[in-house]
């Protein structure tokens, strides 16, 4: 029996001097369940997104939380500002606004920046911090106290392939523990990482487009993955290595290919896994589709 919805939204609308954004939302949070919104610029997504945070308040329509529960909410602007504070300084602040317990707090920041592959000693400033940097901050506060829920816009906007790679990864295990998450998304990389119920913002109506099965859930031993990009030769080869179950495959011709660009084929279960790895050395990666063997 599937668990009551954390959040509910009924017939939510949302109009800003007299232009409507929303127009009759309905949307049910579950536990541990990922929802992928996505929707062209101007679309209402991060509306929806504070929305549901409960920072802005709808013109009509009801937020409900769940019933005898305490709901604790992440969540990560589409930019974090650059702040004359480090990391950690930025984290002490944001727990005590919180009210976490100082000796709890200090064991949370150590392990997110272990999470996220920050250093937690040092003294730079978030105003230095490349966006890549900026947006695992970002992250971290929100996941400051174990979140129900975690409230993402557009989470990998603008970043480079090995801070993506990062991201994708401390996201996967944050989800694993069993939160919630909804992202406002562009590309598919967050939605094959975790997968979930897609939706869709078109003129302020919002739509369920399918269900996503994410890549690290099981699957029958005969499906594989194709994934095709761009990598340096030798890089690419070095990573197969790794992979004993991979196999490049062979457009039907040569001059499709570039000496650059790579398609292979390798199990469901260890797709995941590659991708990440081809990220963090910087290739990049155009498609991911699940397929089977013929």
């Amino acid at each position: 029996m599937e668990q009551e919805p954390i959040i509910t939204l009924s017939n939510i609308s949302k109009s800003y001097h007299k232009r409507k954004i929303l127009s009759s939302v309905h949307l049910s949070i579950h536990p541990g369940h990922v929802y992928m919104l996505q929707g062209s610029n101007g679309s209402g997504k991060s509306t929806l997104i504070k929305i549901a945070a409960n920072l802005v308040a709808p013109t009509s329509g009801i937020r409900k939380v769940a019933a005898h529960k305490t709901i604790r909410i992440g969540y990560a602007p589409d930019h974090l500002p650059k702040l004359k504070l480090s990391s950690s300084e930025y984290l002490r602040y944001m727990g005590r606004i919180a009210g976490i317990d100082k000796h709890v707090l200090a064991d949370k920041i150590l392990e997110l920046h272990r999470l996220f592959q920050l250093d937690p000693g040092s003294s730079a400033y978030l105003l230095h911090y490349s966006k890549g940097m900026l947006q695992k901050v970002n992250l971290m506060q929100a996941s400051l106290q174990k979140p129900d829920l975690l409230l993402l816009d557009e989470p990998l906007s603008g970043l480079d392939a090995e801070s993506q790679a990062h991201l994708l990864e401390a996201l996967q295990k944050i989800h694993m523990q069993g939160t919630a998450v909804v992202a406002a998304v562009h590309d598919s990389l967050l939605i094959e990482a975790l997968g979930g119920t897609m939706l869709q913002l078109k003129e302020g109506v919002l739509s369920v487009e399918s269900n996503v099965p994410s890549q690290a859930a099981a699957a029958p031993s005969h499906s594989q993955v194709e994934i095709k990009g761009r990598a340096e030769p030798d890089m690419l080869a070095q990573i197969l290595m790794r992979y004993p179950q991979a196999r490049r495959q062979l457009a039907e011709s040569n001059d499709l290919l570039g000496s650059d660009d790579f398609i292979v084929h390798l199990p469901y279960g260890q797709s995941q896994q590659l991708l990440l790895a081809l990220l963090q050395a910087g290739a990049v990666v155009d498609v991911v589709i699940p397929i089977k063997e013929g």
